[in-house]
């Protein structure tokens, strides 16, 4: 190819034809030629050339029976005689102007083309996110989404269900600019985050001393951790800890439920499994909603050492090696950012420990709870728990306040058993959940209890250093939802 002064280009061959074929005169300077051009006018050729198209873009010729297939593709650069006639066809991303009707374009004798052939101009990206819902439209009329639009194009979108707006300040409209490009970037769609099953109505009163949760349609955010143990030979999973959803493949537990509590070794992962959507504590009981999954990760904080350091930075992460599918059933929870006002504040929380019927007493075993239940516990400080278990009727002396005391850590707070009411065995790991604004965060972890049934020790998902552990996972694990 020539490239001609006005930055046109022309087959070389034409160049010192004695044609002015760029139009400037450039292809039959002097410079070029050696010689002064001999013609200024326009050669009279009786054929069109076709011009170079970006991306693949091709022109196939228009009614020819000559050719079929492939022989009738044409490229840049090419010749058609007076009178053909082709079509266009551009390359990906790119499209020829709406204004041709009929097309075809036919070539003139002049060496034109009639109507103008049309440059390939660039289109904007299909729209395709997860958990977003896009409608296009173009001139009024609705396109499809999922293919490169033209410029003009616009798009409106809203998210899936159980999903939302990870920017709330976004637009909800988006427009495909001349440059192909679109004026905002598609934007992201989060699942959402403690909102109560709409599914739910009552409750009936029957956690020790809790109430029935009613097929955990109420709490969709928690999870059960089953361990694979062997019982007369036979490998069987049965329930262990509880654990809160915080997106859908990562879950907030205690640490110590990944861990052999006596020999202080971790738990391999291959012996866990997570369970969602499940109202029954049996794994082989099936239920309509129930989602399974096995681990692929267990994310633990360096400074926790069981017993060793009294059972301080009890929290860990389990990374899912699938990710749970959303629905009212199964449900995150909202991580509460910063601590939280405990005064006068009531927590929930719920699990299949043992129940007032069956409670864990004095080393003596009961039966778990078959189903979930909930309680409510009035919620204090770390000062305001060590301040109560100093009075009466607890004393210093007691071998066990003291032994709770040595293990309240300053990164938990605690949760007041009203009536004999709170967690057991069988309940560690579940969230401590808090309603605001319509919405429930997770604002603890269930850790320990004194032997009295008193107060239980909850580990602060507020605590500065467990705030960035949290946060700092959620971002390394991060993964786009399908």
């Amino acid at each position: 190819m020539f490239i001609c002064a006005n930055k046109a280009c022309i087959v070389h061959s034409r160049k010192c034809d004695g044609y002015d074929d760029c139009g400037d005169r450039s292809d039959e300077s002097f410079i070029e030629c050696g010689r002064h051009p001999v013609s200024t006018g326009i050669k009279d050729r009786k054929s069109c050339q076709l011009p170079y198209l970006d991306r693949g873009g091709f022109f196939v010729k228009d009614k020819d029976r000559s050719c079929s297939g492939s022989e009738c593709y044409l490229g840049g650069g090419e010749e058609v005689g007076a009178g053909e006639s082709v079509r266009i066809f551009c390359g990906l991303g790119t499209a020829a102007p709406d204004s041709n009707p009929l097309g075809a374009y036919a070539c003139l004798s002049s060496g034109d083309w009639s109507p103008e052939l049309p440059r390939c101009t660039l289109q904007c990206e299909p729209l395709v996110k997860p958990h977003v819902m896009f409608k296009c439209e173009y001139n009024s009329a609705e396109v499809n989404c999922s293919n490169y639009m033209r410029p003009g194009t616009v798009a409106t979108y809203e998210c899936d269900l159980f999903y939302t707006l990870n920017n709330k300040l976004v637009r909800d409209d988006n427009h495909c600019l001349e440059e192909g490009k679109w004026l905002l970037d598609p934007p992201q769609c989060e699942p959402d985050c403690g909102v109560p099953n709409p599914l739910v109505r009552n409750v009936t009163l029957t956690v020790a001393h809790g109430v029935d949760t009613k097929d955990v349609l109420e709490f969709p955010w928690h999870v059960g951790l089953h361990m694979r143990n062997s019982s007369a030979g036979i490998l069987e999973w049965s329930n262990h800890c509880g654990g809160s959803l915080i997106s859908p493949h990562l879950v907030l537990t205690a640490a110590h439920c990944v861990h052999r509590r006596d020999e202080f070794i971790r738990l391999d992962k291959k012996d866990l499994i997570v369970t969602a959507g499940k109202y029954r504590r049996d794994f082989y009981e099936t239920e309509k909603h129930q989602q399974f999954s096995a681990v692929k990760e267990l994310i633990v904080p360096k400074a926790y050492s069981g017993f060793h350091t009294k059972d301080a930075y009890d929290i860990t992460i389990i990374d899912l090696e699938q990710s749970f599918e959303i629905s009212n059933y199964v449900l995150p929870i909202c991580v509460k950012i910063g601590n939280i006002d405990l005064e006068n504040t009531e927590g929930t929380v719920v699990g299949w420990g043992y129940t007032e019927n069956s409670s864990f007493n004095n080393g003596q075993h009961g039966v778990m709870s078959p189903i979930l239940y909930k309680t409510y516990l009035p919620l204090m400080t770390w000062e305001e728990c060590r301040q109560f278990m100093r009075r009466p009727p607890y004393s210093p002396r007691d071998h066990s306040t003291n032994n709770f005391l040595d293990h309240l850590t300053p990164d938990k707070f605690c949760g007041r058993f009203v009536n004999g009411s709170g967690p057991q065995p069988g309940d560690s790991g579940g969230g401590v959940f808090v309603a605001k604004d319509k919405k429930w965060y997770v604002v603890g972890v269930t850790s320990l209890k004194d032997r009295a049934n008193t107060m239980a020790a909850l580990t602060n998902v507020g605590f500065i250093d467990h705030q960035k552990f949290i946060r700092e996972t959620m971002t390394k694990y991060r993964r786009n939802q399908q």
